[in-house]
This record gives structure tokens, sequence and C-alpha cells, in this order.
């Protein structure tokens, strides 16, 4: 059936380029290495897109060596687990209003952590991509993955700065929640920006389609999630101190302000697994790779093998002939 549907025009320019690379299928990661962009996945039907473009000396993810892709895979599951798990232990703080401040401060102490993990991934996607270029000039987007990488511990900056407005002297409290407040503006940005240089990653890695869902999620991400999120936690915890329980109409108010908050940020997440498991199958086609290039390099030499002792017994029975 998949072989039936309708070839994907949008990418038939490219028709004559077939990929010369291993390249997972977005859907259902088939490998669609020598197949031709503008046809579908024959596991799937999926379209298959163009080929990524290549800047001069750039090594594709086929190319570089296996420890640069161990290492992206890390920082891919740093930053999946470290974000999502800050962001939640810091809605959680925010929702109990009343804890003590131990409970406050370990709370704060575990969204560090997490936010901290985000930083060191988000540094280590940030590393350039092995090229062939010897020359010491800059590499491509040298400032820009800076920036980045020091608006990934802008998360952290903010979390550690509530956390010292809890336990400093109370004049200067207001100042450190200020700074606070402008390192989370800080990591609101600094989060659309990583994910557009994600999207890079994925266009580098042969998934267009992951890599626009980074470019849109983020965005949805950042300003629904920023507007029914505070809705969502703070009708959550008028019902968790309301004398009389929850009413109906409060009730429905939560379901829906939280579904729409996770719906906000399901694209983000969705993304950043995507990327991981990117990286996932590329360390684990290198494998498949290098065990077919040892079974073929046995299969020869048994081959070579067999012909020299073929040979040496035709030599070995011309001589009795003889």
């Amino acid at each position: 059936m998949a072989n039936a549907l309708p070839p994907n025009l949008e990418a038939l320019r490219g028709l004559a380029t077939p990929i010369a690379d291993d390249r997972p299928c977005r859907r259902c990661s088939y490998n669609l290495k020598g197949l031709q962009p503008g046809q579908r996945c024959p596991e799937c039907g999926t379209p298959i897109g163009g080929v990524p473009s290549r800047r001069r000396g750039e090594l594709t993810y086929g190319e570089v060596p296996l420890d640069f892709l161990r290492a992206m895979r890390l920082a891919s599951a740093l930053a999946l687990v470290g974000g999502p798990g800050g962001v939640v232990a810091m809605g959680l703080l925010l929702l109990v209003t009343t804890a003590s401040p131990a409970v406050t401060n370990g709370m704060l102490m575990i969204a560090s952590l997490g936010f901290l993990a985000w930083g060191v991934g988000v540094a280590m996607l940030h590393s350039p991509l092995p090229s062939l270029r010897t020359d010491t000039r800059r590499s491509a987007n040298f400032w820009w993955r800076w920036s980045n990488r020091l608006l990934g511990f802008a998360p952290l900056a903010a979390c550690l700065l509530v956390l010292a407005a809890t336990n400093i002297h109370p004049a200067l409290s207001p100042l450190c929640f200020v700074a606070a407040a402008v390192a989370g503006v800080l990591a609101a940005a600094g989060f659309i920006s990583i994910c557009h240089y994600a999207s890079l990653l994925c266009m580098w890695l042969g998934d267009d389609g992951t890599a626009d869902q980074f470019r849109i999620a983020c965005l949805l991400t950042v300003f629904g999630g920023g507007l029914f999120g505070p809705i969502f936690l703070g009708l959550l915890s008028l019902a968790f101190t309301a004398w009389r329980g929850v009413g109906f109409f409060s009730l429905v108010a939560i379901v829906v302000s939280g579904l729409l908050t996770l719906r906000t940020c399901w694209g983000s997440l969705n993304a950043m697994w995507s990327l991981h498991q990117l990286f996932r199958w590329a360390i684990r086609n290198r494998f498949e790779s290098m065990d077919s290039a040892v079974r073929v390099a046995e299969r020869i030499q048994a081959r070579i093998a067999e012909n020299q002792s073929d040979e040496a017994r035709k030599k070995g029975r011309h001589i009795g002939n003889r």
C-alpha cells in the first residue's frame, strides 16, 4: 500500500540525488539510504524530504566519531530529564503555598539539580560539529552557540536567586526576586533560541519534521504555557486552600486549564524525545553498519582462503600427474 501512494511532490526537484548516507525515516526509523527524495518510505509510506545541505568540510552524522554521537545522546538525555524535572519541581513549590522552610528549600534544591542537568545538556548539545577543516577560524554559529550555552543556565540562576531570597535578610529579598524574574525572562528567551538550534541539529540528522516541530513547539510552550500555566497553578492553589473543597465549575476550570497547559508543552517534550531517539538511532545504526562490514570482510577472507585452498589442491594434483 505504501508503494501505491502518490509521490511527495514537494521534494521532486531533488529526485536525481539519492540519499548517500544513513538516514532514519522520521516516523518508523527505517534506513532511507539509497532511496531518492520525493519517494516514500517503503515501510510506512512517509514522504522523504530533501537531502540536508552541508557546509564545506562538514561531516555527516554517519562520518563523525562515535564518541561525539555518544556525548550528544547523553546531552539530549540530560536536557530531556533536567528541564521538565526542574519545571515540575518549581510548579509543585508554587502549589504548596504553606510549606515549611525546610520543604521549600528542598524543592528548590531539587529544581536546581534539574536545571543544572538542563544547563549541562544544553552546553553539550551546542558543541561544534566535527569538520574536516584544519584552520583556526571560528566554527559556524560560534556566538549563537555560546550565548545559548549561557542562557541554558538562566533557569538555574533564577532558581538559586529564589533560594537566596527565602534565606537571606528580608530587606534583600525583593532585590533577589527581581533578579530571579529577569533570569526567568532570559530563560524563556533562551529556550526559544535553544530550540531553534536544536532544529538545525535535527536537519543535520535528516529529520525535517522534528526540526519544524522544534521551531513551532517552543513558541507554544513559552507563550501558551506562560498563559495557562499560572492560571492552572493558581486554581489548584485556591482549590487546595479552600475550606469547603472544590465546586463543580472550579473543578472544570482546573481540568481545562491543566489540559491546555499540558497541550502547549507536549510539542516541546515530544521534540526533545525525538532528538534523543535520533542520536540513539545513529549510534545503533553505526554498530549495525560495523557488524555488517565485519561480516562482509569475514566472507571475503573465507572466499580468499577457499580460493587459495583450491589453487593449492589443483597445484598438488598437477604435480602428482607429472
